[in-house]
């Protein structure tokens, strides 16, 4: 099989799952949740200002709404988390906060902000 034909049944693999459960869009992110042989679960694309990682739920859920619902969860934390770490990189800047201070909140927020392993898409 040359490279033409594996790249071609490639993509089709990769189309075929993509319609299989197509992502849905969510302030801007792009989420899904699949069904797997015990339960729910969801995928969820950044966008790509944020650098269009992909986050994968390691977990089942009993349903489609409640992996959803999780899903969008995620998301809210994620991004709010993002944005407060922007703040604290203000208040650092202009020297409002010592920067063990901007360390120590800053690991606080990325603990609490991302429960799910990260892969690149």
């Amino acid at each position: 099989m040359d490279s033409r034909e594996e790249f071609s049944q490639q993509f089709c693999l990769l189309r075929s799952w993509l319609e299989a459960a197509p992502f849905k869009q969510y302030r801007g992110w792009r989420l899904r949740a699949f069904q797997e042989d015990n339960g729910w679960t969801w995928d969820i694309i950044e966008p790509e200002s944020r650098g269009g990682g992909l986050f994968e739920a390691f977990q089942t859920y009993p349903s489609k709404s409640k992996a959803l619902l999780e899903a969008r969860r995620f998301v809210i934390r994620v991004t709010v988390a993002w944005e407060m770490g922007q703040v604290l990189q203000e208040l650092h800047e202009v020297r409002a906060l010592e920067y063990e201070e901007y360390q120590a909140l800053l690991g606080s927020l990325q603990e609490d902000a991302v429960l799910c392993p990260r892969s690149e898409f």
